[in-house]
């Protein structure tokens, strides 16, 4: 049985919802001064790309969503968000990974 309308932008708006939370998660543990070394060196590290890995599936998930019920979402809108936040993401790993470069260089 397929989902109706009600439940496909419910579970759309969740995981953006869930998106915004791991993003903004990711941010505040990259800012985070930890007193452990192997913390400082490379937890920080793990835990960011991890959550940003978890909104990368969500948004993944968001995709499929999509594309399994195009025919019930009408609304073009709801298309091109998705695909901001995946930029978000890639932009917010690259500016990681810089990061990490700058300081063991």
């Amino acid at each position: 049985m397929k989902p109706d309308i009600h439940e496909i932008l419910s579970i759309y708006h969740s995981n953006l919802r869930n998106i915004g939370i791991f993003i903004t998660i990711s941010l505040a543990v990259s800012n985070m001064r930890f007193k452990l070394n192997s913390m400082k060196q490379i937890g920080i590290h793990i835990l960011v790309i991890s959550f940003l890995m978890i909104s990368f599936m969500l948004n993944l998930q968001i995709f499929d969503l999509i594309e399994d019920n195009s025919e019930h979402l009408v609304n073009e809108e709801l298309y091109i968000v998705p695909y901001l936040t995946i930029i978000l993401i890639v932009i917010l790993v690259l500016r990681f990974l810089y990061t990490i470069y700058i300081e063991n260089r």
